[in-house]
């Protein structure tokens, strides 16, 4: 119960609060080492992957992008706000 109230706030209740973007081997520690709660692979036409991440109490938002040879990452960190009733 507490994921799907996490990840519901997540979809519905998150906003950016990092205002510089974590990139490059930051990001990817954050992809390894998080859960990844939701995903959009939208690869097919962007050559990009989106999902939200939980890393301890932190969440983020991160893309990873590129081909087989290399790839980026970039995340950022999101402010969890209470839904309202």
């Amino acid at each position: 119960m507490k994921h799907l109230i996490l990840t519901t706030s997540l979809i519905f209740g998150a906003t950016a609060v990092s205002a510089e973007p974590i990139i490059g081997k930051d990001a990817v520690r954050i992809l390894s080492k998080g859960k990844i709660i939701t995903g959009s692979d939208s690869s097919k036409y962007f050559g990009r992957v989106e999902h939200h991440v939980i890393l301890k109490d932190d969440a983020y938002y991160c893309e990873i992008w590129g081909g087989t040879e290399e790839f980026a990452a970039e995340c950022t960190k999101l402010k969890i706000v209470p839904l309202a009733n």
